[in-house]
């Protein structure tokens, strides 16, 4: 909320604290990504409030508020690359539903954040494939699944090995799931729900 509207509903309140956290979710990402030993040059830079506000839009052509829903919905998990996902509505709903425009914007976008796309990328694969053993982002319950900072534990989902490919399954059931599509749409999901406990984590603490 506002602190307008924080200040006109709560007004005097000296036990209320804002916690709305500066690029809470991109810093979040950043470390997240060290402690995994991957490195985004892109990310920190930036992070470091060098460039202006503009900087990034301007480089795409949209505005800063498009850019930042963009932006974070790449950081949040959102479908990138194809015309279905939140990234490309949203750049279609600042051209006014022109298409032609929208795609020049949209691949502008991709052509800007390609560095992190990439590294993004490597970090849900980490999450998903190299996270087997690592208690920071799994726990056992009959099978490996995910957790996040949080203690909150996804039990839909598990994980088990073979040789050396991890494969997914349903926890209840243990029926395998090979669907690419699912698979992908699993990996973001699941940095999506680590970012938001690492984020809670934080506040609480």
């Amino acid at each position: 909320a506002s602190q307008w509207f924080k200040e006109l509903f709560i007004p005097d309140n000296p036990k209320l604290y804002n916690y709305d956290l500066k690029a809470s979710q991109a810093n979040i990402l950043l470390h997240e990504l060290k402690y995994c030993k991957l490195k985004s040059q892109w990310l920190a830079d930036y992070l470091d409030g060098k460039k202006p506000k503009s900087y990034y839009p301007d480089k795409i052509g949209i505005d800063v508020a498009t850019w930042k829903d963009c932006f974070y919905a790449l950081v949040m998990g959102a479908e990138v690359e194809n015309k279905f996902g939140a990234i490309y509505k949203s750049i279609l709903e600042y051209c006014n539903d022109d298409k032609k425009e929208a795609k020049k914007l949209w691949e502008n976008f991709l052509d800007v954040t390609s560095e992190l796309r990439v590294v993004v990328s490597e970090w849900r694969d980490y999450i998903y494939e190299s996270s087997y053993n690592d208690k920071r982002y799994m726990y056992k319950h009959k099978v490996k699944r995910w957790q996040n900072a949080c203690g909150m534990k996804n039990k839909k989902y598990g994980i088990i090995q073979n040789g050396k490919e991890s494969e997914l399954i349903l926890s209840d059931t243990g029926e395998r799931i090979t669907n690419k599509k699912k698979i992908k749409k699993l990996k973001r999901s699941m940095a999506a729900f680590i970012l938001q406990g690492q984020e809670a984590c934080f506040i609480h603490n």
